[in-house]
């Protein structure tokens, strides 16, 4: 659960599972690929570029070794008030984050993934809420920042916490429950008790997901998500809350994020849509009176207007690709710029430009071409969250990765990155403690525990590594993969050296190394252990000659039950040349050797037997052209 990151820039190696291979061809075409800098002392980890047979590689450069966002969270990523930390969740974690010197505290109390955070304005309280199994109660815990102690907690919610959020005076917070729970909590977090609950939608509406207080009105909140947009005021006397309904007409939209301006005018929405829905809130001048004057009510749906100065018949405005995920309105020194981030993991500042539309338009309603883009990047995964801090703006992605983006400028600096799921294996070179490398789904990564730095980064597109070794020598990382294949990487490239497929057919599960490093042990999810020569550098099969059993001592075998793995033995009465198959239940599972010839070989059996329990197993020993067999004593 918990996940080694590093400050680094956004490079990695692409190993693309289709286009394995040994084969090395270098590509000179690769001027988006750049060269990382790091010192080596016993082992060659100097890096370069390359582009080999398949293989995208290219290196990290990085600061420090850290544990990352957790990017599945909406509006993870947090600043606090004094302009100096961040605040984060990490699994079952809550993190604290010193920028500047990039110390952090852990705030322990969670029992599952933490799938909302907020930070009280004033700074002084930060709330968390939780995931749960089915059943159970989720809980809201609102901790003491200074302290770094929990300060209150409550578990009203089943399941799921969707959003927590604190009220502009930080006099309450406002927790909602997810699709098995629905309701709204509000909490007094002075008094640690509840004030009052109410349903957060109808029977017509869908589930709410998002929540947003408001910037003037400590009692007044929003509340959005599948058609569902609605406008919450808390009456502290009668211990109530009143709820007005957003006029949408009949615009349908999922809300997945949702901000207000400063003098709580306006409402901006982001929907999976793909556009942006302004709403005005009609609230009084006066920020005494909290309940609307008059219904809020939709101005339009805005996409991106593309500079054309007529559109196509029918043609729709050009929207956010994979739906807007995080909204951030800049200050109005800023001119009422408003940053926009998006699921593709474009980030974008746009401001909203007052199209006149003729009647008769040939624009399809409702996305409406509102908005100007004036600067534009992406940080190549889904934006979850957007915080402002001077000139930068802090973008947290689906991948556990932190950004930074100068609002000027908008370069982008990737500072935090981590594995986005367990990790397998960890792995140190034979007598050499400066480096090590870890194991997780999709990726292997070389970390440096001196400087702290991501030397290396090896992707395998959906497959998970679940298993890992060094070399004796350091030359070379040997991996073992769910799709039953051993795969071997230099750990200074990350160039392919070899791959042995069907090593396991149900998954290579466990793998190790002899010192001499000419023999590979692996273990796979069936409960096969299988020794085989180490490959010199292309792409094998698993087959193992009766050479190698007899004259090396390398054996492949299945432990039946209750038996002594230690007492199998292999009788050495075969005969050279021949090629040796699996042991299997008898004779129900007996299969052939990877790479003979199915012309050549009769039908299996296996002449002598041994019986081990209730099952029987045997060694099935074939020769191309005619068959040998031999027994487990």
């Amino acid at each position: 659960m918990y996940f080694m990151s590093a400050n680094i820039s956004p490079k990695s190696v692409q190993v693309s599972a289709a286009n394995i291979s040994n084969k090395a061809n270098l590509d000179n075409n690769c001027d988006n690929v750049e060269s990382g800098e790091f010192e080596s002392t016993t082992q060659p980890w100097s890096g370069f570029k390359s582009w080999l047979g398949g293989l995208e590689v290219v290196f990290l450069n990085a600061c420090s070794l850290r544990l990352s966002v957790e990017g599945c969270t909406v509006n993870g990523l947090r600043l606090h008030p004094d302009d100096i930390h961040i605040v984060y969740p990490l699994g079952s974690k809550v993190v604290i984050q010193n920028w500047e010197t990039k110390h952090q505290s852990f705030l322990s109390g969670h029992t599952n993934i933490i799938s909302s955070i907020d930070i009280s304005p004033n700074g002084k309280y930060v709330a968390s809420g939780q995931i749960n199994h089915m059943g159970f109660k989720s809980s809201v815990i609102v901790w003491d920042f200074e302290k770094r102690e929990l300060h209150a907690k409550h578990e009203i919610h089943k399941v799921r916490v969707e959003c927590v959020a604190f009220s502009c005076d930080s006099v309450y917070l406002v927790s909602l429950g997810g699709r098995d729970d629905s309701n709204i909590i509000v909490w007094d977090v002075e008094a640690r008790d509840a004030m009052c609950g109410n349903l957060s939608n109808t029977g017509t509406s869908g589930d709410a997901a998002v929540l947003c207080t408001t910037n003037q009105r400590g009692l007044c909140f929003v509340s959005g998500g599948i058609n569902n947009l609605r406008v919450w005021t808390i009456n502290p006397k009668l211990r109530n809350l009143q709820v007005v309904e957003v006029a949408l007409g009949m615009i349908r939209r999922n809300i997945r994020c949702m901000v207000i301006d400063e003098r709580d005018d306006f409402l901006f929405c982001g929907s999976t849509t793909g556009d942006i829905m302004k709403v005005k809130l009609n609230y009084s001048h006066d920020v005494r009176a909290h309940e609307p004057v008059k219904k809020p009510v939709l101005l339009g749906c805005y996409g991106k207007y593309g500079g054309k100065k007529k559109l196509l018949s029918g043609e729709p405005s050009e929207r956010f690709r994979n739906g807007v995920t995080a909204l951030l309105l800049l200050p109005k020194d800023l001119e009422d710029r408003m940053v926009v981030g998006a699921g593709d993991g474009t980030v974008e500042m746009v401001r909203e430009k007052e199209v006149c539309l003729p009647k008769g338009s040939p624009i399809r309603i409702p996305s409406l071409p509102q908005l100007r883009v004036l600067k534009s990047t992406n940080v190549n995964s889904g934006v979850t969250s957007l915080i402002l801090n001077g000139e930068l703006l802090f973008a947290g992605t689906q991948l556990c990765e932190i950004h930074t983006v100068h609002v000027q400028t908008f370069d982008v600096v990737r500072h935090t990155t981590c594995h986005t799921n367990a990790i397998f294996g960890i792995a140190f070179p034979y007598n050499y403690s400066e480096v090590f490398a870890t194991g997780s789904k999709e990726d292997i990564r070389v970390w440096n525990t001196i400087s702290s730095q991501e030397l290396l980064r090896i992707c395998v597109d959906n497959f998970t590594c679940s298993s890992l070794q060094f070399t004796q020598d350091g030359t070379a990382i040997v991996s073992g993969w769910n799709d039953g294949v051993i795969r071997s990487f230099t750990p200074q490239t990350g160039r392919l050296i070899f791959a042995i497929h069907n090593a396991h057919y149900r998954g290579v599960s466990a793998i190790a190394i002899t010192s001499r490093g000419d023999t590979i042990v692996s273990g796979g999810g069936e409960g096969q252990v299988i020794s085989q020569k180490m490959p010199n550098g292309s792409v094998h099969s698993a087959t193992t000659t009766v050479e190698d059993i007899v004259s090396r001592g390398w054996y492949q075998y299945c432990y039946p039950p209750r038996t002594d793995p230690g007492s199998n033995q292999v009788s050495p009465n075969v005969s050279p040349g021949a090629s040796v198959g699996y042991i299997t239940k008898y004779p129900e599972s007996e299969r052939s050797p990877e790479g003979a010839q199915e012309s050549s070989i009769e039908y299996p059996h296996v002449s002598d037997r041994h019986e081990c329990g209730e099952r029987e197993y045997g060694w099935l020993v074939y020769h191309l052209g005619h068959r040998v067999s031999t027994t487990v004593s």
